[in-house]
């Protein structure tokens, strides 16, 4: 009888497109790392996905500056001061500051108004990226290990979703687009540019798999602005990849089912957190992407369940699945804390009784 595989090389097999002993499960490392049901979820035979960044920003004529309070919550409240030489951008940050709570909120954005194109045009364009090569050395050891760790690499946000997250926050990005599209659109060609050196860095790292982005609503940003911005991007980076004979993913979560056809022809390897409750189901997404590997996130909407709904929540998706060379279970999002470690044994064992592929 051969050997078995490790979770890692159970979800590295997939990601070669071919198949492995048993369905690979894998959940963000984050999200267990440190955490009190840490030894209890790895028994589970779990590939835990440690995203790794292997770039660093430096700017010359851009200082930064932070500083850490702790709010009357109990959160940590760091703010983030940019000086440019055309005034100061700001933003403020709180993450809970206890183990079993692994959510951040963002207080205050950097952009407030329109006078802040050319602070942050500034920014941008005074960037250098520059390899992280402690990051680099230390994600290819623990990733050659080839235990229950799989490190994929990190190109960032796409720059029109980096608007959107981080930068602008939905509600003033809309009004921004409507209103300023010219200043976004000079901004946003700066800002693929840096995102082009990235990608370019990360190509280059011994790592085999990387993300471009992600956590896209169709829904807010329309077709038409999914392929001029972000379609357009994973074409500007995904030459890097196919050259290294490394593979380029996306992050979609959200509700897919408006730009599935564009997905589909959209240059990347793999769509990773694809959620089955929100976009088309798993046989739909299967037919419409041949070429690409999907890995989903077990729906969020079905975590307060209970172990026997988990089980069969699991058994239902699985009997979806048309070629489980290009399939892989997993956790992507939050699970109530209380919740953690019992459900993610349901799901192993809602796989383990699907039994070996070979």
């Amino acid at each position: 009888m051969p050997n078995r595989m490790t979770p890692a090389q159970r979800a590295k097999t997939v990601y070669r497109g071919e198949k492995p002993d048993r369905i690979p499960f894998t959940v963000y490392e984050s999200k267990v790392i440190g955490k009190p049901y840490e030894q209890e979820v790895r028994a589970n035979d779990v590939c835990l996905l440690k995203r790794n960044v292997s770039w660093q920003i430096v700017t010359p004529h851009v200082q930064t500056k932070q500083q850490t309070i702790l709010t009357p919550e109990g959160h940590r409240r760091t703010q983030t001061f940019l000086e440019t030489p055309y005034g100061t951008l700001r933003s403020a940050t709180e993450v809970a500051d206890k183990l079993d709570i692994d959510t951040s909120w963002n207080k205050e954005r950097l952009f407030k108004s329109a006078e802040d194109y050319r602070k942050l045009m500034f920014y941008f364009q005074d960037m250098t990226i520059v390899k992280n090569d402690t990051a680099i050395a230390d994600a290819a050891r623990l990733d050659q290990e080839n235990g229950d760790v799989l490190v994929r690499d990190t190109i960032g946000l796409e720059p029109m979703q980096e608007l959107i997250s981080s930068i602008m926050g939905v509600e003033t990005f809309c009004y921004e687009w409507m209103d300023n599209r010219d200043e976004m659109e000079k901004l946003l060609a700066v800002m693929s540019e840096r995102a082009l050196e990235k990608a370019a860095i990360v190509a280059a790292t011994p790592l085999s798999m990387a993300n471009y982005g992600g956590n896209v609503t169709p829904q807010i940003i329309g077709r038409e602005a999914f392929m001029e911005h972000y379609m357009a991007r994973y074409a500007d980076a995904y030459p890097f990849f196919q050259q290294a004979g490394k593979l380029m993913g996306v992050h979609l979560d959200g509700s897919n089912a408006p730009i599935m056809d564009l997905i589909a022809q959209s240059k990347m390897d793999y769509v990773e957190a694809y959620d089955p409750s929100m976009s088309p189901p798993v046989h739909e997404a299967m037919r419409m992407f041949p070429d690409k590997i999907l890995s989903i996130n077990w729906p969020s909407a079905r975590q307060l369940g209970t172990r026997g709904q988990i089980m069969q929540a699991t058994t239902d998706i699985l009997a979806e699945v048309t070629d489980f060379n290009r399939f892989i279970m997993g956790i992507t999002e939050d699970i109530p804390s209380w919740k953690f470690a019992e459900n993610i044994k349901a799901i192993a064992d809602a796989l383990a009784q699907w039994g070996d592929l070979s």
